[in-house]
C-alpha cells in the first residue's frame, strides 16, 4: 500500500489518522469496532466529521455502539484513494477534476473516465516529465480534446493498458496520444497559452 505523504499533510491528516480512515472504510464490511474504539478519540472524531470524512449507519440493534455505526463518507472515501495515489497533488487532483468534465462534456454518450486513480496519477506524471505548470497542463488538454476524439476511455489518452500490459506511464509516455500532440504542436500550444493565460 502506498501513502502520499506529501498530500497527507496538505489536509492536515496525521498517519495514525489516515490508518484510522482505512479503519473505519473497513468497517463496513467487517466489525472494527473495538479497534477503533481504542484509537479514535473524540477530538479526531470530531475533526473527521467536521471534514466531512464520515457517516453513521442506523442503529440495527440496542446493542450497537456510534463506533459500530462510523463509516467513511463518499468525501472520506474519495480522500483516501488520492491519499494511496502516488504523485498527486491538491492541484492535480483539481486538474483531473476539470479534465474529467472537459472529456465527459461530449454528445459522445461512451465516453468514460476508466480507473480515476491512475487517471490522476498520470495527470500529475505528464505534467511533472514535460515540466508544465498546472495552467498549462490545464490549456493543453483543453486544445487537445478540440481536436481528438478517437478514444472512449480518458485513461487511453495517457495509457492504453490493454496494449501496454506491463508498462508504466512514466517509462512509455512518449507513446500517449497526449504526448504526442504536445511534441507535435508545442508552437501552437505556446501561442493558445499566451491567448489563455493571463
Amino acid at each position: 500500500m502506498y501513502l502520499n505523504s506529501k498530500l497527507l499533510e496538505t489536509r492536515n491528516l496525521s498517519p495514525a489518522e489516515f490508518a484510522l480512515l482505512l479503519l473505519i472504510k473497513q468497517n463496513k464490511s467487517e466489525p472494527n469496532g473495538d479497534i477503533i474504539e481504542k484509537y479514535l478519540d473524540p477530538e479526531t472524531s470530531v475533526k473527521f466529521e467536521e471534514m466531512g470524512l464520515v457517516d453513521y449507519v442506523k442503529e440495527k440493534s440496542k446493542k450497537d455502539r456510534l463506533v459500530d455505526r462510523i463509516r467513511l463518507s463518499p468525501k472520506g472515501t474519495a480522500l483516501l484513494e488520492d491519499l494511496q495515489t502516488p504523485d498527486v497533488t491538491d492541484g492535480d487532483i483539481e486538474l483531473f477534476n476539470y479534465l474529467s468534465d472537459m472529456y465527459l462534456n461530449n454528445e459522445d454518450d461512451e465516453r468514460s473516465i476508466g480507473n480515476k486513480k491512475l487517471v490522476k496519477m498520470y495527470v500529475a506524471q505528464f505534467r511533472q516529465i514535460i515540466g508544465l505548470s498546472l495552467h498549462e497542463a490545464y490549456w493543453l488538454y483543453d486544445l487537445f480534446l478540440k481536436e481528438y476524439s478517437y478514444t472512449k476511455k480518458l485513461e487511453y489518452l495517457f495509457l492504453n493498458r490493454a496494449k501496454n500490459h506491463y508498462g508504466k506511464f512514466s517509462s512509455n509516455y512518449q507513446d500517449s496520444p497526449i504526448y504526442q500532440f504536445w511534441d507535435d504542436n508545442k508552437e501552437r500550444v505556446e501561442k493558445y497559452w499566451e491567448l489563455k493565460i493571463k
